[in-house]
């Protein structure tokens, strides 16, 4: 499954990621992992979700953060959810289309059983806005 949030900046998208991030902790036998692009909300996240700062790593492209990603499910049988917030940011490239990039993910979670949660700033939808795949 992937859960897509979008919406311009300032409309809510992290503080939905970290509600939903609170709910999926509750209910996982397993690890959960937050990926965003600072250590910004060490402090807010639950205890028990991995935060990992994706300028750590150097992940620059979508191609990179996709490579990461497989890389964490192909060694951590045990993840059950991956959000990843301020994705763009993370990708450093605002001409990526997102509708490739969830469609890799969702094909990712077919293979592995992952759910991936992903926000970003969509500026032609300024509302908040929460789909699933």
């Amino acid at each position: 499954m992937v859960e897509r949030i979008t919406g311009a900046n300032g409309s809510g998208k992290t503080s939905l990621m970290i509600k939903r991030t609170e709910e999926v902790l509750k209910n996982s036998d397993g690890t959960v992992v937050f990926i965003d692009s600072s250590d910004s909300l060490n402090y807010i996240l639950p205890k028990g979700v991995r935060l990992i700062n994706a300028k750590d790593f150097g992940i620059h492209g979508a191609k990179t953060l996709y490579g990461f990603i497989s890389g964490l499910c192909a060694g951590n049988y045990d993840i059950t959810d991956i959000f990843i917030d301020t994705t763009l940011k993370i990708i450093w490239n605002k001409t990526t289309d997102m509708d490739d990039f969830t469609s890799l993910l969702f094909e990712l979670s077919k293979t592995t059983g992952v759910n991936f949660h992903i926000a970003y700033c969509d500026n032609y939808s300024p509302e908040l806005v929460h789909e699933n795949y």
